[in-house]
């Protein structure tokens, strides 16, 4: 069973859970918590969901992080909500942010079905992160109904399959949000076999209806969203009305897809993040 649980933390982050780090100095106030939602059916689901919150007791503003998938499905079982001693999760607790992690539906404990795209060769991209996009919707409400969470200051994150997700929420009826950061945002990885035009159409789709000005970080050497198919999408989202800066920066190693959760990586993203929210 050893080998079952050490995979389950390796895809706590869609694959790229971070190296162990050093504990911080002050440790955040952890707690594990069971969301309700209800599908596009009006059937009940449970979330597995991780709450982190920064020392102190005043109300704190809220960062919903979403979770990319695992390359094999047969994994996503094993996923569990990132730890509070993740890179993603330390970062933000340090500048006062509560940070929510939820597990959406078919993944980990997290009950029903996930969101599929269909076949490699006829993918549905857009329907499929409209399906998860609810299950954001669901975890935003929960987490700003929370005791010590703020009802302003809202960031929503997401990463690969979790930040497509995010450009679908955009499109639905959402709370202000402070920002919105898309991290290596995209479904159907090793994407050249898998219809790239249909991500770049569906990023043109979301763009239409989209409201939050964002953050698109796309690393220059992803291997599953490259910086071609990353400007792409980013042009089509744009010219169809969305609002959002696009930054590519360079990382160190064989692919930049796991940027966000890799050991150190909030080097490189955390500057690119502080100058967006402080605009904000």
């Amino acid at each position: 069973m050893r080998w079952a649980l050490a995979l389950a933390m390796l895809l706590a982050g869609c694959g790229a859970q971070p190296q162990r780090l050093a504990p911080p100095v002050s440790l955040p106030v952890e707690n594990t918590l069971t969301l309700p939602m209800r599908d596009e059916h009006g059937v009940s689901h449970q979330l597995a969901a991780r709450l982190c919150r920064p020392p102190g007791s005043s109300p704190a503003p809220l960062v919903v992080i979403n979770h990319g998938a695992p390359a094999e499905r047969a994994y996503a079982s094993l996923m569990v909500p990132t730890s509070c001693g993740s890179g993603p999760a330390r970062w933000f607790n340090a500048r006062g942010y509560a940070v929510l992690f939820a597990l959406r539906r078919g993944f980990g404990t997290s009950t029903g079905e996930a969101a599929s795209s269909g076949r490699c060769n006829d993918p549905d991209y857009v329907s499929a992160g409209l399906a998860e996009a609810r299950d954001i919707a669901a975890i935003v409400e929960y987490g700003q109904g929370l005791s010590g969470i703020a009802r302003d200051g809202l960031v929503v994150v997401g990463q690969s399959t979790g930040g497509w997700a995010v450009l679908a929420y955009d499109t639905l009826p959402h709370p202000p949000l402070v920002g919105m950061i898309v991290v290596a945002g995209g479904r159907g990885q090793n994407e050249a076999s898998c219809r790239p035009e249909r991500l770049i159409a569906g990023a043109a789709r979301f763009g239409t209806a989209s409201r939050t000005p964002m953050l698109w970080v796309y690393a220059r050497s992803d291997l599953s969203f490259g910086p071609q198919l990353a400007v792409a999408m980013h042009e089509a989202f744009t010219h169809a009305g969305g609002r959002a800066e696009l930054v590519q920066p360079e990382v160190s190693g064989p692919d930049g897809h796991g940027l966000f959760y890799m050991a150190g990586g909030d080097a490189v993203w955390g500057p690119i993040f502080d100058r967006y929210l402080k605009r904000r």
